[in-house]
């Protein structure tokens, strides 16, 4: 899976709206926007800072990369999260 994929699934996932996960980055909504859409390059403070809002491990986000193909949805992120992460944020 890609990194910006990612990100978004994990945003939506949580609840979090792209302007207040912009608010968490100190960034425009439009930069948020841009790193879920793959148009900007992502740091790793800032995968870090959405790995700390979905309460997950910088290594579990990468594992997830690793394991997961583009198709997954938010439904799959949910399943992954709760058999191998061990969390529901709901």
């Amino acid at each position: 899976m890609k990194i910006s994929k990612l990100l978004k699934l994990l945003r939506v996932y949580n609840g979090v709206l792209q302007r207040d996960m912009a608010k968490r980055l100190k960034k425009y909504a439009s930069h948020v926007s841009r790193l879920e859409k793959g148009e900007r390059s992502v740091s790793l403070e800032v995968i870090n800072e959405y790995c700390d809002m979905a309460g997950i491990k910088l290594s579990d986000f990468f594992r997830i990369i690793e394991e997961s193909d583009d198709s997954a949805n938010i439904i799959e992120l949910r399943g992954y999260i709760n058999t191998r992460v061990g969390g529901d944020p709901q």
